[in-house]
Formats: C-alpha cells, sequence, structure tokens
C-alpha cells in the first residue's frame, strides 16, 4: 500500500512540476510571451523592408538585362573585327 502511496505522491510531485513550467512559458514575459513578441519585431521588419528588397531586386534585373544587352551588342559585333583582323594580316 506505501509504495502505491508513494507512485501517488512521485506522480502529483511531477504534474505540480509540469503545472508550474507551463505557468511558467505562459506568464507575462515568459517564454511564450517573448517568442511572440520577437515573432512580431520580425514581421514588422520584414514588412517594412519589403518594397526597399522589390525595389532593389528590380533594379539589379534592369541592370543585368542591361549588360546582357551589351553582351550581344558585342557579340554582333566579333564577326566584323574578325574580317577587319584578317583583312590587316594579308595586307
Amino acid at each position: 500500500m506505501e509504495g502505491a502511496l508513494n507512485l501517488t505522491r512521485e506522480a502529483k510531485r511531477r504534474s505540480d512540476d509540469a503545472a508550474l513550467q507551463v505557468r511558467g512559458i505562459e506568464a507575462e514575459g515568459g517564454i511564450l510571451a517573448n517568442s511572440e513578441k520577437q515573432r512580431k519585431a520580425t514581421e514588422k521588419l520584414m514588412n517594412s523592408s519589403k518594397d526597399q528588397f522589390t525595389l532593389t531586386q528590380s533594379q539589379n534585373q534592369q541592370k543585368l538585362e542591361d549588360v546582357l544587352d551589351q553582351i550581344a551588342n558585342l557579340e554582333g559585333k566579333i564577326p566584323g573585327l574578325n574580317k577587319q583582323v584578317g583583312k590587316s594580316h594579308i595586307a
């Protein structure tokens, strides 16, 4: 009988410890509240920098397209340059 009583007391102690831990997590200033505060701050930061990120990405895309156009233009001039170089070696 005493063994069962000890088991019951131990289970009650563990239950009380768990309840205390949950109260600490849920308390104002506890882990849960701090987590929510950090999440809101992160969301605010992401939302405030979203427009700048989108603008920068668009500008970078335009610059990339400009560079690709310049490369295509230069590649188009290579055959003419090759002919000029070839003529200078013959003369």
